[in-house]
């Protein structure tokens, strides 16, 4: 098609399909939801990162706006505004998108409307929509010239092609697919073709291989008993919605597990792996747009189902300790009930709940991933893993869209109890330092992260929390550099003050000065043979003050700074006195075992 487009003369259903595939085709990460209720036009959803996305509100009007179309967009920005409340996101932009460029009046009255928000809006109209058109000539001819009836003469074209009797030479043959396959890709917006000559041993059953984006397979049969497969592929990742592939199957369930998936699939609408099955329609419309009698058995898998707007937020709630904001990523509903699956901000905690509508209550069951904890806020952590930990035992309350959906008891196994209460002792630990630290250290991979770590870890928490750490040494050594340490008459105090720093793997954060206290039994001095300008100094305990060190924060005053990294030795105290001041500091730390070292 050529020339301008006569937006007005087609359907609004049509205008508005047009539009979204525009979009689709521009931003690669959109998603497409459908609201459910109201007018609204269609949403697509661009997710600049975990909290902030950009909204496409499409509407088919093409002339000057009236009342009732304004009440329609207004009605949009409200229900989306609630929506993205109740999700935890900020929106970015709102573009409106519709093939009418605005009047100063118009744009005036949409940003009264949108920026009060904080919202940037956008009004994507007629000359934006011109400029895709161009850039998409396929879209255009699919729906208002003859695109469609193009890509239904190269499907049949490619369907009957592996019946030509000369056709039998492999390599010809591929050659022949592959450029209808490359016509194909010119003139469908929404799905792309890959053609493979199967070699006499390849065995692959009527399967979609396992590849980004292939929504079909279908193997053809050649007149000399070769084989062809014809993979279909999303142009973009909402394709299949925007342009669905549809026919009548009967699956074929044989084992116990696939009958199972089956039941679970018909009845709540559940996800499946792959399900033998049978084209039932009379006349079954394949991929690629033509109809054919011969193809009847295959594979069918099911993916991933975008979540519907009927189920907005999910929670769970314990008075104990208050509640946990759940993420809905899948939702799905069948003939007996529905089924749907959330999970936490750190993606490591995963509940799935499957209800039957004509009776109370649901099956809850639940996996955790700790190994995606690695590289997560420990804020977060610490959020979802003190829910786990204090609400394990105990009854709680599951709600959807902010109303009560189930009461149940979250019922934890006893090995996965102790996993999370060290998950999130470590989290707590971990935002204390953060608290203090110059950069900010992720939670580590606790299947990496050795047991040094997490003590060092633990310790700097319970410093900078105001406590006193109490550990057991055996000998400190020092170089003195060629100085001499005076006043080192044993049994004597020992204290000096280093910075206090925190390593997790390959990532170091510095959290201010400790001071270590302890007293020294005996010294002595040794000689490094290559230097004898270099003289270590060593320190040992005695039986009568015992083997403890004393470590506290000081604050980062003049002294301190002048005075780092220094050794001051001062006669003891007695010894009552310095056992007393080891008892305080062992009693400050609040029943934590104690680390040796």
């Amino acid at each position: 098609m050529t020339g301008r487009i006569p937006w007005t003369r087609y359907s609004g259903e049509d205008v508005e399909s047009v539009l979204a595939t525009f979009i689709s085709l521009e931003e690669r990460d959109a998603i497409k939801i459908r609201p459910s209720r109201g007018d609204g036009g269609i949403d697509l959803i661009v997710y600049l990162d975990a909290e902030t996305v950009e909204i496409y509100q499409i509407k088919k009007f093409a002339e000057n706006l009236k009342n009732s179309q304004k009440a329609q967009i207004e009605n949009s920005w409200q229900e989306l505004s609630a929506t993205t409340a109740d999700l935890h996101v900020k929106i970015n932009s709102w573009h409106l998108v519709m093939p009418l460029d605005p009047t100063n009046e118009n744009l005036r009255w949409a940003k009264e409307l949108v920026e009060p928000s904080g919202t940037k809006f956008i009004w994507d109209g007629l000359s934006r929509v011109d400029g895709w058109a161009s850039k998409h000539p396929e879209v255009i001819d699919y729906y208002f010239s003859n695109g469609k009836e193009e890509v239904s003469e190269y499907a049949a074209k490619l369907l009957s092609m592996a019946n030509l009797p000369d056709c039998s030479d492999p390599a010809i043959l591929e050659n022949r697919l592959r450029d209808l396959c490359s016509n194909l890709d010119k003139l469908d917006p929404y799905y792309a073709y890959s053609v493979h000559v199967l070699s006499e041993y390849d065995k692959r059953d009527d399967l979609c291989p396992r590849v980004p984006g292939v929504v079909m397979s279908q193997i053809l049969v050649t007149p000399g008993a070769g084989r062809i497969a014809i993979d279909v592929i999303e142009k973009t990742p909402i394709a299949s919605m925007l342009h669905p592939l549809t026919f009548s199957v009967k699956i074929i369930a044989g084992t116990d597990d696939e009958k199972e998936q089956a039941q679970n699939f018909i009845e709540y609408g559940m996800p499946f792996s792959s399900l033998p099955a049978e084209v039932i329609d009379q006349n079954c419309q394949l991929p690629v747009g033509r109809f054919c009698d011969g193809f009847r058995r295959g594979i069918i898998k099911s993916f991933d189902l975008n979540t519907p707007n009927c189920i907005k937020s999910a929670s769970l709630f314990w008075e104990g300790c208050g509640e946990l904001r759940l993420i809905v990523d899948k939702a799905t509903h069948g003939t007996k009930g529905g089924f749907f699956s959330v999970h936490d901000v750190t993606q490591t905690f995963r509940l799935n709940f499957k209800w039957n509508a004509s009776q109370p209550g649901g099956t809850i069951n639940y996996e955790f991933s700790f190994s995606n904890l690695a590289n997560k806020r420990s804020r977060e952590v610490a959020r979802t893993y003190r829910f786990l930990s204090e609400a394990a035992d105990n009854k709680v309350e599951l709600r959807i869209n902010g109303m009560s959906a189930l009461y149940f008891d979250l019922g934890i196994r006893d090995d996965l109890v102790v996993t999370i209460n060290d998950i999130y002792s470590l989290a707590v630990a971990l935002e204390t330092v953060n608290g203090a630290a110059d950069s900010e250290l992720p939670f580590p991979d606790i299947y990496k992260t050795t047991k040094g770590e997490i003590a060092n870890l633990r310790d700097a928490a319970r410093l900078l929390d105001g406590e006193s750490v109490v550990y057991s040494w055996e000998s400190h050594w020092f170089n003195l550099g060629g100085n001499e340490v005076q006043n080192l008459d044993c049994p004597s105090l020992a204290l000096w003050i280093k910075p206090l720093t925190v390593r997790l793997g390959d990532k170091e954060a510095f959290c201010g000065f400790a001071k270590t206290t302890l007293e020294v039994g005996s010294f002595k001095c040794s000689t490094v043979e290559t230097t004898d300008s270099e003289r270590k100094l060593v320190l040992s305990p005695d039986d009568q003050y015992g083997n403890k060190a004393v470590r506290v924060m000081v604050p980062p005053n003049e002294d301190v700074l002048k005075g780092r990294d220094a050794l001051w030795t001062i006669r003891p105290p007695k010894v009552e006195d310095w056992l007393t001041m080891v008892e305080a500091a062992e009693s400050s730390a609040g029943g934590l075992k104690q680390l040796s070292r």
